[in-house]
């Protein structure tokens, strides 16, 4: 149900060394931040051109820095390249929203070029908010937001904004409600913005669009060069303490009311069960485990229905983390958000190895009121052994009741 009446425009600044990821200059040197820009606008651009080709929608690059035959050669794509023009964020974004507005567009919506996360998925809710709100915001973890999308102009609520700060997203919630205008939230996503930020980046990357062009994506920047050996060790351990930090905190399970801690998989009460653990890590989850001897299918690998479980189990973990993220809501508070499978799927890709630690990475593609989708891969020695897709709806009160 879309058409040429849709638009996506991607704001995006030209790499130019000194000028952009300023945060990132101490970690990656004046080029390596440069180069991690370029290659990040670069990558989202990719994953726009699949979102506006299955929506039917019209995309466009709006630029800053250089001109378009520069930025094109930069970025690629067969697509616009407008340049933004003067002033502030505010007015840029202002007169983007203007000119298709007057062009005749039902439908806008601005993405930001430091959040690699953004998917098809997340354009489609979009849009498909703007049918019946007059906003939708995606929130990024800074404060501010990566995506925003009207479905009618709204004068003056980007002028004389605080940008660059962590007061951005609640002040424009205020002028919208002040306005008397409905808005929607997406998910929460992160934008790679300082030293900590760079795992978004390293994570997102795994997950290429179908599409994408021949110019490999970068681990980061400097990390290629031997010249800078000293910052590709610097942002190893940057990385390292980022992970420790996200692993310091409680597992979800940990919060899990004693009613709803008796499964085989999660349950703490469940003496006999696989007392799984699921934390945060980025945008993603992690979780691990370390299979027992008597887990085996074949000598020296792991039985297929214990993987198909610990997906299973970490999958409907991942969609209660989100949404409790969604909302802003702490663990252990009222509402108790818990989910069950709806639907299950598991690819096996190559045995799995019994005498090692499983590494099980989860992530919510698309968040809706009735239903979560999550993606899950288990790693073995670094090696993608298993790919599963968990549909998982919240769990009926009765599951919530104890049983006599």
């Amino acid at each position: 149900m879309t058409t040429a009446a849709e638009t996506i425009i991607l704001f995006a600044k030209y790499a130019r060394p000194e000028y952009v990821k300023t945060r990132l200059i101490p970690l990656l040197g004046a080029d390596g931040a440069a180069q991690l820009q370029e290659e990040m606008a670069r990558f989202v651009l990719q994953w726009l051109l699949e979102a506006s080709r299955s929506r039917r929608a019209n995309l466009e690059v709006w630029f800053d820095g250089a001109d378009a035959s520069t930025m094109r050669a930069s970025l690629g794509g067969e697509v616009p390249y407008l340049h933004q023009g003067e002033g502030d964020l505010g007015n840029r974004l202002s007169r983007a929203f203007a000119r298709k507005f007057n062009h005749g567009k039902e439908r806008v919506v601005v993405v930001g070029a430091d959040c690699p996360t953004v998917r098809p998925t997340t354009i489609a809710q979009a849009f498909d908010a703007l049918f019946c709100h007059d906003a939708v915001i995606g929130p990024a973890r800074d404060g501010g937001y990566y995506l925003i999308g009207l479905s009618s102009p709204i004068p003056d609520i980007f002028i004389d904004m605080p940008w660059s700060t962590d007061r951005v997203l609640e002040i424009t919630k205020a002028r919208l409600r002040r306005m008397g205008a409905t808005f929607c939230l997406l998910p929460e996503m992160g934008d790679v913005d300082r030293p900590e930020d760079i795992p978004i980046w390293d994570k997102a990357k795994r997950d290429r669009p179908p599409h994408h062009n021949k110019k490999r994506w970068v681990l980061t920047g400097a990390l290629e060069h031997d010249s800078n050996l000293h910052t590709a060790q610097a942002l190893a351990q940057q990385i390292k303490k980022h992970r420790e930090h996200s692993m310091k905190d409680t597992a979800l399970q940990d919060h899990y009311s004693e009613v709803g801690s008796h499964c085989y998989g999660c349950g703490r009460r469940n003496e006999h069960g696989l007392h799984i653990k699921s934390y945060w890590d980025g945008d993603e989850t992690v979780c691990h485990f370390k299979p027992r001897p008597y887990h085996t299918a074949f000598k020296g690998y792991v039985y297929g229905g214990l993987l198909a479980s610990l997906i299973d189990c970490h999958g409907t973990a991942t969609a209660a983390m989100a949404a409790y993220r969604t909302r802003g809501q702490k663990w252990g508070t009222e509402p108790e958000h818990r989910f069950v499978t709806a639907s299950l799927r598991v690819d096996y890709r190559k045995p799995t190895p019994i005498d090692t630690v499983l590494e099980l990475r989860g992530f919510a593609k698309e968040v809706l009121d009735r239903k979560t989708i999550v993606s899950v891969k288990l790693f073995a020695q670094n090696q993608l052994c298993v790919i599963g897709e968990v549909i998982a709806v919240p769990a009926p009160p009765s599951f919530a009741t104890p049983k006599c």
